[in-house]
């Protein structure tokens, strides 16, 4: 089983951006440091400036391709030489120790195809303080070990979290994860992504462990452009999904996450088919009650539910109450990455005295 050392450099980190610079430097920093093979796919006008800590690694490679996500995703997997890969956000992070941990999950189990860990939001307070808070608490335990392709891409749906798009996967198990979105995009939100942890579950067993992996970024908006018809549409399946003028696409839809699943396993296109249409039923059900769940009126008197937004030390003590596993210093190190550089109020005064503005 590789340690800590020789584990990421079995490991290929996949980066979209499209038109956020700054972000995706910050990135480059972020992943010259940890030494780890990078991919940076810019879909945006023009080619942007690179950090000199990107120039001077031999691990990061950049390319400039103003083109769907999709094909740029396509691309990377042409390009992906290591055992593992993983797809991350322009503005967001992988800690080091998880993904160790998810590497040597996958080093140890070969029925597992993917391997995810817990996941935290972070933003910056108007104070540009680093502010955490708890996301995806549905990821825990949402561990998909049936032998049965068709039983994990059902219980996957039912209790729907998207715990392998921004995973760590085998790198075949990826390449065909993406096919069905490079092929071809159906005009309701996030379609890829379910296409993706449909393909993924049905390809093996998926975990997710009890440790901290994903900083996800509330610092911008999400990307929405045009060249991707499922990141720039307001539908929704679970709103599309009973409509009589839908069905035709429905089942386009269908067809083609089981015609790239039939090519990767043999298996027969007909009965994925079926299997896919009934997962998707579950998933649509499952968003439905959350929906309905979340419309439900409070009871008089009773306080709003917001997640608590948390200091790292705050947030440390919640993750050790849990008994999830992380690594201090990485998120220290990420704090200091994403807040902005200050110098202290004596020092600015001290300052102002000298070229005698006040």
């Amino acid at each position: 089983m590789p340690n800590m050392s020789s584990a990421l450099q079995h490991l290929t980190v996949i980066i979209p951006t499209y038109n956020r610079p700054i972000y995706a430097r910050r990135a480059m920093r972020y992943w010259a440091k940890l030494g780890v093979k990078t991919l940076i796919l810019d879909g945006g006008d023009a080619p942007m400036r690179l950090p000199l800590a990107a120039t001077l690694s031999r691990k990061i490679r950049y390319l400039h391709r103003p083109e769907s996500l999709a094909k740029r995703l396509l691309h990377a997997a042409d390009l992906v030489s290591t055992k593992y890969c993983v797809l991350v956000g322009d503005d967001e992070f992988h800690l080091r120790s998880g993904l160790v941990r998810c590497i040597q999950e996958l080093e140890a189990n070969p029925d597992l195809v993917s391997c995810m860990g817990t996941a935290v939001g972070f933003s910056l307070n108007k104070s540009e303080q680093l502010r955490l808070r708890e996301r995806y608490l549905g990821f825990v335990g949402h561990n998909l070990s049936s032998p049965s392709p068709a039983a994990r891409m059902l219980t996957h749906m039912e209790d729907y979290s998207p715990t392998t798009v921004y995973s760590v996967l085998r790198k075949e198990v990826w390449r065909t994860c993406v096919q069905h979105t490079a092929q071809t995009e159906t005009p309701f939100f996030a379609s890829g992504e379910l296409a993706f942890e449909l393909t993924c579950a049905y390809l093996g067993q998926c975990k997710v462990i009890p440790q901290l992996l994903w900083m996800r970024s509330y610092e911008n908006a999400s990307v929405r452009t045009s060249k991707d018809v499922s990141l720039d549409t307001p539908n929704r399946l679970h709103d599309l999904w009973d409509q009589p003028d839908f069905q035709i696409t429905r089942q386009a839809y269908i067809h083609s996450i089981s015609k790239v699943i039939s090519a990767q396993t043999g298996d027969d296109s007909g009965a994925v088919s079926a299997q896919t249409d009934t997962a998707l039923a579950a998933y649509v059900r499952c968003v439905r009650d959350r929906r309905d769940k979340a419309a439900q009126p409070r009871e008089a008197g009773a306080p709003a539910v917001r997640p608590a937004h948390l200091t790292l030390d705050e947030f440390c003590q919640l993750l050790s109450a849990k008994g999830i596993d992380y690594a201090k210093p990485e998120l220290s190190h990420v704090a200091r990455l994403v807040t902005p550089f200050t110098l202290p109020k004596r020092v600015k005064n001290r300052l102002r005295k000298m070229i005698g503005r006040k």
